[in-house]
């Protein structure tokens, strides 16, 4: 076809003209760690403990402004996206090791329990219809705020799972191996 059918399909547009009107900034900040501490009970049973958090909290905007090129490329009313997210992990794990060799045998037997818990929780808005470009006024500070806000809503999750494990391994003269795990 001639640049006009293109034109109209919305593939003649301009891509650094497409990228110059979209703004979207993501600012997430992150904290995460573990920790761990091994005691001897006996000389051949150990108590393993592990503990471990990560939390990230996020910062979404995104702005869309009104614009007009041509009939098939513009955009009636400015969109403003802002989005608040946080995501919490906590992982326990404990276990008890019992280890020993009785000649040309070995033995080994773990214990255990683990957990982990994730909580995620998000805002959202968007808002249609600004009067102003200006970034500082983005946010729906207007007489009425009801009249521009097209979303608010919310998408909370929460799950938590625990788990009793086991193992033993056997080796007879470093030549028979046997495992069993249990979860």
């Amino acid at each position: 076809g001639n640049w006009t059918d293109l034109n109209r399909s919305g593939y003649g547009q301009n891509p650094v003209g497409i990228r110059d009107r979209r703004v979207y900034t993501y600012i997430s900040d992150r904290v995460f760690g573990s920790a761990y501490v091994d005691i001897n009970i006996l000389p051949n049973l150990v108590f393993h403990s592990v503990a471990g958090l990560d939390v990230n909290l996020g910062d979404m905007e995104g702005f869309l402004p009104e614009y007009y090129i041509n009939p098939s490329d513009k955009r009636d009313l400015a969109i403003f996206r802002k989005r608040y997210e946080r995501w919490d992990n906590f992982d326990f794990e404990n276990t008890l090791t019992y280890t020993n060799t009785f000649g040309r045998h070995d033995l080994t037997a773990m214990v255990g329990y683990t957990f982990q818990k994730e909580r995620f929780v998000d805002m959202r808005t968007t808002s249609t219809g600004f009067p102003y470009e200006e970034e500082y006024m983005r946010y729906p500070n207007v007489p009425n705020p009801l009249d521009i806000v097209t979303e608010l809503g919310s998408s909370p999750m929460e799950y938590a799972i625990s788990s009793v494990l086991s193992r033993v391994m056997y080796s007879f003269d470093e030549q028979l191996l046997v495992s069993a795990s249990l979860r």
